[in-house]
């Protein structure tokens, strides 16, 4: 108690001798007492600013109890740079034995606070350097090897050339390898694909894009590139199909699960490698469809089994419009025009509806109503249909006539 008097005491003996107004004597008065209350409290920021608007209040005069508030403060704080200033302030000071005391106390805690600050500032920079050294190490060993890229480059360019290679007709690209790593270049020498696939059959040039085969994995095996090496697929393919009137399916399986019937999802994409068709629906209802002469094609949604019942068929343009939902249980093959259709028929003796077939056009009308028990594929303007007439003709295992595109009985 005689300690905090003293050093109130040295306070208001330099407010006293100042040549202040009463007014400002009396503000330094309250705002050094709230410094000391905040300070108590732990409210370090706080009392910290009560202290500058005091050293504001005393203008040029120094005063050796408010230095001494200030160091602790900034003690406290562990702010130990700031402290080590305002200590060499301070011992320039007549100071008394109170404040002696207190310059005593929390100077051994500013020596080991700048300590610790130069090993933490030291640590920082053998990090900073060593962090230097290794990026410099890798950018060296990135130099070596863009170097001796380049000049593989420029050898297989020189190689190019000497052997006449069609550039043109290649996209103005080559396949290289490099360290038994596969890639392409352009005919400026420009990486187009980076060399890191293990074999030539990893990648093919298809119509107006770069294919490449990254996995042995179906599922997520293949990605497309155009030729100035922009990745044009989201989401990796697991098969593209041939093209076909500026189209080709590409298939994509969405999981691992050996049971789910519709895991294989497929759309389209154009000659540009741009997905044209969502990848949505389901490949083994597709049935390797191709798009025909009049930019149509069909597909299908839903469970694949025979009995399953949510089954959907739609007759699509070349950028995926529906343009006719089609009624039918399953839709066979394309030939010369014309698709089998199968609809649920008479029933039989197990309750099922056995299917009768019959035939539609690429416009998705029917042509030849399902009448019949078995539709097989047009060749040359004739197709083999056989009817069940409540028992099956033992006589042939394929019994039946042969029909023309209008449904006329034709020899064979």
């Amino acid at each position: 108690m005689k300690k905090k008097f003293t050093i109130l005491l040295i306070l208001l003996s330099t407010v006293i001798n100042a040549q202040l107004s009463n007014a400002t004597k009396n503000k330094i008065k309250v705002k050094f007492k709230i410094a000391k209350s905040l300070f108590k409290k732990e409210n370090y920021d706080d009392a910290l600013e009560k202290v500058y608007e005091v050293e504001e209040l005393f203008g040029k005069i120094k005063n050796p109890s408010l230095q001494n508030l200030k160091i602790k403060i900034l003690v406290a704080q562990e702010d130990f740079n700031k402290a080590n200033i305002e200590l060499n302030k301070i011992n320039n000071m007549n100071l008394p034995s109170q404040i002696l005391d207190d310059v005593a106390s929390y100077s051994p805690k500013i020596e080991d606070g700048l300590k610790k600050i130069e090993k933490e500032k030291k640590e920082k920079e053998k990090a900073r350097l060593a962090k230097y050294e290794e990026e410099e190490r890798k950018r060296k060993l990135e130099k070596s090897k863009s170097d001796k890229q380049k000049t593989f480059i420029s050898s297989i360019l020189n190689l190019r050339k000497k052997n006449n290679y069609n550039w043109s007709k290649n996209h103005n690209v080559t396949k290289v390898q490099y360290n038994n790593k596969y890639g392409v270049i352009d005919i400026d020498g420009n990486i187009i694909i980076p060399m890191k696939f293990s074999n030539f059959s990893n990648i093919d040039f298809i119509k107006n894009f770069i294919v490449i085969y990254k996995s042995k994995s179906y599922k997520d095996r293949i990605d497309i590139y155009n030729f100035k090496g922009k990745k044009l697929n989201k989401k990796s393919y697991s098969e593209i199909r041939r093209f076909k009137y500026d189209r080709a399916m590409v298939i994509r399986q969405i999981n691992n699960d050996k049971y789910d019937d519709d895991k294989y999802k497929m759309g389209y994409i154009d000659l540009n490698g741009n997905e044209v068709v969502k990848v949505q629906y389901n490949w083994l209802l597709a049935d390797d469809y191709h798009y025909n002469s009049k930019g149509k094609t069909i597909v299908g949604s839903g469970k694949s089994g025979y009995y399953s019942t949510n089954k959907k068929y739609y007759l699509i343009d070349k950028y995926g419009k529906i343009l006719k939902i089609l009624e039918y249980s399953r839709i066979g093959r394309f030939s010369e025009g014309l698709y089998i259709v199968y609809k649920k028929g008479i029933k039989i003796s197990n309750g099922d509806h056995r299917e009768n077939c019959g035939y539609i056009d690429e416009d998705g009308n029917e042509v030849i109503r399902p009448i019949y028990s078995q539709c097989k594929r047009f060749e040359n303007g004739k197709a083999l249909v056989n009817y069940y007439k409540n028992k099956r003709n033992r006589k042939s295992k394929y019994p039946g006539v042969y029909i023309n595109k209008k449904n006329e009985i034709i020899k064979k």
